[in-house]
């Protein structure tokens, strides 16, 4: 069957070098996730932090339960307590499992987004979705990671799948099902919580398509039954959140300040609406062009074509959409449940075009399957060439890993180094009088820019070499200087002082650039995948410089 290859397919893609860079390198928030996965064996289930819901990190503590009994069986291990020293060696696989899991509810996603498009619209329209979402950049890239994005989208699209069930048949059994999918999805990321909206719009809905009523349709009993399945699919997933409510409630009311909405722009900026982002950057560069606008043309038209099949299938996308543009702070992963459901318009729109054009006039099946798949794959391949180019990229080390091991060969080890883009990179402890620039947030609040000293000194505290890379710091060179708040002006003039003294006063030792040439200016959305400078690259990274004080 094609839906049956096209899984394996995915599959093949999101697993493919999943260990890049392992044990060395990781990507932002992994180490998060796979530590306090581990952690969870050692007694105490609970996490004692619910800035993020627990799901994903009972899943891959599961992962890791499997892989160290297995160890004990074997040999490999003897005790339990190896299983963190083994940690501490070499976590690769760790990470791999975490990363593991990401990649199945990923791969998972493809065939939920062929049986949507096949109740929602029809067979072909079924195949093609899930064709787009196999090929889909921004989808796969985050199937590879172990952040909780993949899985979160599995979740919703299996929500969105038993809505437009209960939505069809009406049946209790649905709404069940449904609540306690979105109930997981919420417990996965808070961001799930936005899939509520689906259990009044299949009740209503589906009473408006089968002319009846909600007292008829025994709405109230259906929406109290979906309700409580979610309040149950929640607390599987994040179970002390009762036992430890108040640390639930003061981690989500962090959470919420966090991510408040109501602003605009982001990390500093005023005025810059996240909307436009996510449409010129993150869906853009993570679908190609041509399939992100098939998919809002074909999930338009559908809005416009009022009937409550059509409702239900844009209500969701649209609402999330929205909700993610009025968040104060944006991540291209933060727009990826929104892929499946622009595959699914895109197939409408290719479907619906297609059999158009057959009407009018004379086709046979088999050049209207022709023209079909001609259509699909034009408007897939700007992602399928993306696909191709970051996996080749990933058959070179890293820029972090280059450098790395040139300072392991060409600096003394006990001199004291100052670095700024080891955050993320495990070998580190192996330089021991080395410390990190905090730049994590220095960039956007007034209380981190005085963090950031003057190379004297930095001199007088005894360090002697600097790694400074385009990552960290480099944000907050970007964008107009009219258009900043007061504290990132601050923040900009500080570190744009810095850099002239260094380019006066330090001497440039080494640099390892991930471009194919000089002077390619500073982007923050190449900063996790290289979306948008693929093509200038020859390896992934950051611009690294390394300098003696």
């Amino acid at each position: 069957m094609p839906i049956v290859l096209l899984t394996l397919v995915g599959f093949v893609i999101r697993i493919w070098k999943i260990g890049y860079g392992l044990p060395d390198l990781n990507y932002v928030d992994e180490g998060r996730y796979v530590y306090q996965a581990l952690n969870l064996g050692g007694g105490d289930l609970n996490p004692h932090n619910f800035v993020h819901p627990t799901l994903y990190f009972y899943l891959c503590f599961l992962g890791d339960a499997l892989f160290i009994l297995t160890a004990r069986l074997s040999g490999f291990l003897k005790t339990l307590g190896e299983a963190w020293d083994f940690y501490q060696r070499d976590p690769t696989v760790f990470y791999v499992i975490a990363r593991g899991v990401s990649a199945i509810f990923g791969t998972l996603t493809i065939p939920l987004v062929y049986v949507i498009g096949l109740k929602l619209f029809n067979k072909k329209a079924g195949w093609i979705s899930a064709f787009f979402l196999t090929f889909a950049f921004l989808h796969a890239q985050y199937s590879q990671v172990a952040i909780v994005d993949a899985t979160l989208t599995f979740l919703i699209t299996l929500s969105f799948l038993f809505a437009v069930l209960a939505y069809q048949t009406g049946g209790l059994r649905y709404f069940m099902l449904m609540g306690l999918s979105v109930g997981l999805s919420a417990s996965t990321k808070y961001s799930g919580l936005t899939a509520l909206m689906l259990g009044p719009l299949a009740l209503v809905l589906g009473a408006w398509d089968r002319g009846s009523n909600l007292f008829r349709e025994r709405g109230g009993r259906k929406a109290l039954l979906f309700f409580i399945f979610f309040g149950l699919g929640f607390t599987i997933g994040t179970p002390f959140w009762i036992i430890d409510f108040p640390g639930f409630k003061k981690d989500l009311l962090t959470f919420i300040g966090f991510y408040k909405v109501g602003g605009t722009g982001h990390l500093g900026y005023e005025g810059e609406w996240n909307w436009f982002y996510y449409l010129a950057n993150p869906l853009r560069y993570g679908l190609g062009f041509p399939l992100e606008l098939a998919g809002w043309i074909g999930i338009l038209y559908l809005a416009v074509r009022v009937n409550p099949r059509n409702l239900l299938f844009v209500a969701f996308p649209l609402c999330f959409f929205l909700i993610a543009g009025f968040l104060e702070i944006r991540a291209a992963r933060y727009i990826i449940p929104m892929i499946p459901f622009l595959c699914l318009g895109a197939a409408a729109l290719v479907v619906g075009a297609v059999w158009r054009w057959a009407s009018l006039r004379p086709a046979g099946i088999r050049q209207t399957s022709l023209v079909l798949a001609l259509l699909s794959l034009i408007l897939v391949f700007s992602s399928l060439t993306s696909l191709v180019r970051f996996h080749s990229l990933k058959m070179v080390p890293e820029t972090r890993i280059l450098a790395y091991r040139w300072m392991s060969e060409n600096l003394p080890k006990d001199e004291k180094m100052l670095h700024s883009f080891w955050f993320y990179l495990r070998s580190t402890p192996k330089f021991p009088y080395s410390e990190r620039l905090d730049s994590t947030v220095f960039r956007t609040t007034l209380r981190n820019v005085s963090s950031l000293k003057t190379l004297e000194e930095y001199r007088r505290l005894g360090f002697r070499y600097l790694a400074l890379d385009e990552w960290h710091l480099g944000t907050v060179l970007e964008g107009p200087r009219h258009k900043l708040r007061p504290e990132r002006k601050e923040a900009r003039d500080r570190y744009e002082k810095f850099l002239e003294e260094l380019s006066h006063s330090a001497e440039l030792l080494a640099v390892f650039s991930p471009y194919r040439s000089e002077g390619i200016p500073f982007d923050s959305e190449n900063v996790d995948f290289a979306s948008r400078s693929l093509w200038k690259r020859t390896r992934l990274g950051p611009l690294i410089r390394i300098y003696r004080l």
